[in-house]
């Protein structure tokens, strides 16, 4: 028997989905449902910045298997619970750049003057998200938002930082003192949702509190297998609930269950490419999962040069695992240099002993990658194909990248390269675009405004929607998605 759950049902309680039941319920009039697969996340507070707890078996994450290139197998991971990957990642908080957003403008239809994705269309969200500790209120900051932001000053960078920032320096690169201001790329600290040592996820900042608002209903431990439509509109959420499976009345859902299972739950729905889906198709998007973009990351391991890794005291005893980067143009394409403080065997719980790595990421990439439905299991994990470095520009700009990381190594005294260890081909774990923006159905999922195409009361707003992949972190600018979706969804609600 089907049940009347609220105004707004919301499936998927990551980073995305925390804002967007936040924000929804500010309305006292407008009742919401936040349905979430994961628990313990809401439970246990906030992580410490320098963990990430996503290693093998870890309850706070899933784990996905993927393709990275022909013969070279990968992991994908995905926070698990309220606030999603935002509660276990590495609390880098970068905005994508004005060029990032403004080609977003233009892929989404926008005309000079008229667009919905542009860097000035985005920045007050960007603004209404954060409270930038360093900068304040200006006209590129905000002061007053639930997400804490903040940079780590040179006094209290790691040994390997500060090594890495003055080779950096000494070799001419331009100072980014303010990585979120959207000036030219350079040298500089990373902002990062950090607030006394611990890591504020979007689960945090908004969902916990709004937790006690009486229009506000949160399920966790809950796994949402489809959607029904009708005439048209979607109209119900099939969902399995204490070991039952119940059917909840919708009229208006907005899927943020992320770049992975947004797209796996609409297949399941029947909505994607016919040819894919065969007699199970109930709605035709052929875009569905058809490309994505993420960024490649090789990773160098190094051995350190004393006192690179010795344990410090006080501030400096836990640093993020990223306190500052290089970001730049090698002629290529754009590449980001990034000195991690702690090797991933110390960051990742579970993960077994390794060296300390430079990483060197394809922050623009050309190849474009796929993902399908599980073959034999519609409740299965996606088959995912990332395509790393299949276009020629992708080879060149990777190796320019890397030949940048070895010098910055060679010229920093970080340490030295590890002989019989080579460079490794990995994911920075920032998948974009399975379900993209933009107003052609035939290959949109979405319109400029996170509606699905040709289906009434349905909106996706996580990372899925983004055109393509920033050419920074996408955290920050998932937020800002979410709270621009907001209102998108406030403004267009559909009554019974």
């Amino acid at each position: 028997m089907g049940v009347r759950a609220a105004d707004v049902v919301i499936v998927g309680g990551g980073s995305c989905g925390s804002v967007l039941a936040a924000r929804l319920s500010e309305d006292p009039a407008c009742s919401v449902l936040l349905i979430e697969s994961g628990t313990g996340v809401a439970t246990r507070g906030p992580w410490p910045a320098h963990i990430l707890p996503i290693g093998p078996g870890s309850p706070h994450a899933h784990h996905y298997a993927t393709t990275l290139r022909h013969g070279v197998a990968g992991t994908l991971v995905r926070g698990r619970g309220p606030g999603g990957s935002g509660a276990v990642n590495g609390a880098y908080f970068v905005r994508a750049t004005p060029a990032d957003l403004d080609a977003w403008g233009r892929a989404t239809g926008g005309r000079p003057g008229r667009t919905v994705w542009s860097y000035g269309d985005a920045l007050p969200y960007f603004r209404r998200s954060e409270h930038d500790h360093d900068f304040g209120s200006s006209a590129v900051h905000g002061d007053a938002g639930p997400v804490p932001v903040r940079r780590r000053t040179a006094e209290s960078w790691s040994a390997a930082t500060d090594r890495f920032v003055a080779a950096a320096e000494a070799m001419g690169f331009p100072a980014e003192p303010d990585k979120n201001a959207g000036g030219p790329a350079g040298i500089g600290p990373v902002p990062c949702n950090i607030d006394r040592g611990m890591r504020v996820d979007p689960g945090s900042a908004y969902l916990r509190a709004a937790a006690g608002r009486p229009n506000l209903t949160v399920w966790t431990g809950t796994t949402v297998r489809a959607l029904r439509m009708s005439a048209g509109a979607v109209r119900a959420v099939q969902v399995l609930r204490d070991g039952g499976l119940l059917e909840v009345q919708a009229y208006n859902v907005v899927l943020a269950a992320g770049a992975i299972e947004t797209p796996a739950l609409l297949w399941r729905s029947g909505i994607g490419d016919p040819r894919m889906l065969g007699a199970a198709a109930v709605h035709a998007l052929p875009g569905v999962g058809r490309e994505f973009s993420d960024h490649p990351e090789i990773t160098i391991p190094y051995k350190p040069a004393p006192p690179v890794g010795d344990p410090v005291s006080g501030e400096r005893a836990a640093p993020p695992i990223l306190e500052a980067c290089l970001n730049l143009d090698t002629g290529d394409g754009a590449v980001e240099i990034r000195p991690y403080t702690a090797s991933f065997g110390d960051a990742v719980p579970g993960n077994p002993p390794m060296p300390p790595v430079l990483g060197a990421a394809l922050m623009a990439p050309w190849g474009r990658g796929r993902m399908v439905p599980h073959p034999a299991d519609p409740c299965g994990a996606p088959r995912i194909e990332h395509h790393y470095l299949s276009d020629p520009r992708d080879e060149a700009a990777a190796a320019a990248a890397v030949d940048l990381a070895r010098g910055l190594l060679d010229a920093s005294g970080m340490g030295t390269p590890i002989d019989g260890m080579p460079a490794n081909l990995g994911t920075s774990q920032h998948l974009s675009g399975t379900c993209p923006m933009g107003t052609d159905p035939g290959t949109a999922v979405v319109d400029p405004r996170c509606r699905v195409h040709g289906i009434g009361g349905l909106s996706i707003a996580d990372t899925s929607v983004f055109p393509r992949v920033p050419s920074r972190g996408p955290h920050a600018t998932a937020v800002m998605l979410a709270e621009r979706a907001a209102e998108f969804v406030a403004s267009g609600l559909r009554v019974p």
